[in-house]
């Protein structure tokens, strides 16, 4: 038996470098019960793994045989974009029309089956290439499409009963497609051949992507959404029951992280927004440039920290600057804020959101300590949504497949490009934007499972049509209503580098005893875990068990286990289902 359930095949270095991130949306979705496998040093004998995930590398003959013949005899089988020769396997055929393939386009999915009944939209953009498949025998979970909500007869994502076994393919590479969503294009990046395509005389992530982003569909975290249907696959396939690691802690439905850059504003603009956001118990995170550090005195800054709230660096290099420009300007501007305030920041936003390259700019944030990124934001046209496709704190990857250690989390709002026409959208009254954050905040909640992500200015809290006080109160006190907890951005990171350390360890199903058993494993201390499990396994339900609750996360009930775990700490569980 092997020692996790579930085995990642790929190839390091391969011809496709994105297909790696396949494992990354594994870790952000919390599925850590894997093992990765080179292609190269795949095993001999698969009989002791319950399911397979297939990156999109080239496999060769010998492998493919033997991973058909383990899904014939029983074995489960999710593919990202598999090779043609294996068609068959997935109850697919080559298409009799002379177009094989299509790009960039949309994927309608069918709210019929239940794998897609709760997506949350009828349709997504997809990124990258599709291969053109007829059904044979497979069930269409969604299906490929030259508009949006347009349904063809090629399907996107399918699930098929070959032999003993099951096969679940996804005709276009789920990983590529998920980087390019996070991160746009890399040929509209202002190292690239089409720096600036906006025209707005400035390198910023929403030049990524210009004419690469469907506007209509801004509200809705896409890269997200196939996150949820590949963890529905995984379930649906998986023989056992698997434990998942939850997004947010103490089972909350979602986080809040406020945040506000510092342009301009004095300690009274400043000691303002955080009075009005602790009175609904809040936390907030400003990014100071050095021109506002006489705001925030040091010992200020101390107790600030010490009731949740954080502080990172706002640094400038001019509108169009070049990536080592960039680069000096954090590394200084780093610096003095260490220097300043005694401890090393690690959530940043850049002055005018200045994004230089594709993903250079996040390599140096790196060398100066930052781990999370707030620049991804909407500009002109869009306004305000999810910019890169997501609601969660996700990571980078480069041009040759290597994980940056940064969170990049989008922010959903910002409010200068709300109450003004900066972005080229009509302008909206302080009513109406409080209005329109209240439901940004309702569906990160309810649909998404979002982290809500605004951005404040403290210098817009000064009296006047446009003082954004009661906006902001607004939002915390709905916030409060709603039970979402609020993080600043270092306690934002620290969960999110300890819940990707938690590990799975001796994994066992009893069938007929109804019992799993698994143990957690940590290096870093975590408060809040949440464990998740199926509330139901094969019509069977748990018996009592004071550690675990029910609870409706995803639009299903689970259960939830809440741990705080030590460093180096090991926990056993079990849990049996009568």
């Amino acid at each position: 038996m092997s020692a996790q359930p579930i085995l990642v095949l790929g190839q390091r270095g391969g011809p496709n470098p994105f297909s790696g991130y396949l494992r990354e949306i594994l870790a952000s979705e919390g599925l850590a019960a894997w093992e990765y496998r080179d292609l190269a040093e795949a095993p001999t004998d698969l009989a002791g793994w319950r399911l397979i995930l297939l990156e999109n590398a080239p496999l060769p003959e010998v492998c493919r045989a033997r991973v058909e013949e383990w899904v014939r005899d029983g074995g489960r089988l999710i593919a990202s974009r598999p090779p043609p020769e294996m068609a068959a396997l997935f109850g697919l055929r080559p298409t009799k029309s002379a177009v094989k393939t299509c790009a960039e386009m949309y994927v309608a999915f069918d709210p019929a089956h239940p794998l897609a009944s709760r997506i949350g939209a009828d349709s997504l953009q997809f990124h990258g290439v599709a291969d053109l498949y007829e059904p044979a025998g497979a069930e269409g979970v969604a299906w490929l499409g030259g508009q949006r909500g347009v349904r063809t007869g090629y399907p996107a994502v399918t699930l098929h009963a070959a032999g003993k076994g099951q096969a679940a393919a996804f005709a276009f590479d789920l990983a590529l497609c998920t980087v390019l969503f996070h991160q746009g294009r890399r040929l509209n990046a202002g190292d690239g051949p089409n720096p600036d395509p906006n025209a707005d005389g400035a390198f910023k992530p929403d030049d990524l992507f210009f004419r690469f982003f469907d506007e209509r569909l801004k509200s809705v975290p896409q890269a997200d959404l196939y996150g949820d249907l590949l963890v529905r696959l995984i379930r649906r396939l998986c023989p056992a029951p698997l434990p998942r690691l939850w997004h947010y802690p103490n089972a909350a439905p979602s986080v809040a992280f406020l945040d506000g850059d510092s342009d301009s504003m004095s300690a009274e603009d400043f000691e303002k927004v955080i009075s009005t956001v602790e009175t609904a118990g809040g936390r907030f995170t400003i990014y100071l440039m050095p021109q506002q550090y006489a705001a925030i005195a040091p010992e200020r800054m101390a107790a600030l920290r010490a009731r949740g709230h954080d502080a990172g660096p706002h640094p400038f290099a001019g509108r169009t600057p070049t990536e080592a420009d960039c680069a000096r300007a954090v590394a200084q501007e780093t610096t003095d804020f260490r220097a300043r305030y005694g401890f090393q920041p690690l959530a940043h936003r850049g002055h005018n959101v200045i994004w230089p390259g594709w993903v250079t700019h996040a390599r140096e944030l790196l060398r100066n300590g930052i781990r999370l990124d707030a620049n991804f934001c909407c500009g002109p046209g869009l306004q305000y949504g999810y910019l890169n496709g997501s609601g969660l704190p996700v990571r980078f990857m480069d041009e040759t497949g290597e994980i940056i250690e940064v969170y990049e989390q989008a922010t959903v709002s910002m409010e200068d490009g709300w109450y003004t026409e900066k972005t080229l959208m009509p302008a909206m009254t302080v009513a109406e934007c409080a209005a329109l954050s209240l439901r940004q905040i309702d569906d990160a909640v309810d649909r998404w499972h979002a982290v809500y992500h605004p951005c404040f200015h403290p210098v817009y809290v000064r009296p006047g049509p446009k003082d954004s006080t009661p906006w902001i109160r607004a939002v915390a006190e709905h916030l409060a209503r709603r039970g979402v907890p609020f993080v600043g951005g270092s306690e934002w990171v620290a969960f999110n580098d300890a819940r990707r350390s938690v590990e799975f360890t001796d994994l066992a199903w009893n069938e007929a005893r109804g019992e799993l058993a698994f143990g957690l494993r940590t290096e870093r201390p975590i408060a809040g875990l949440t464990l998740l499990l199926p509330a139901a396994v094969n019509g069977r339900r748990p018996s009592p068990n004071p550690s675990w609750r029910s609870v409706r996360l995803e639009g299903i009930e689970q259960l939830a286990c809440v741990l705080d775990l030590s460093p180096g700490s090991e926990r056993r569980m079990s849990i049996v289902y009568s």
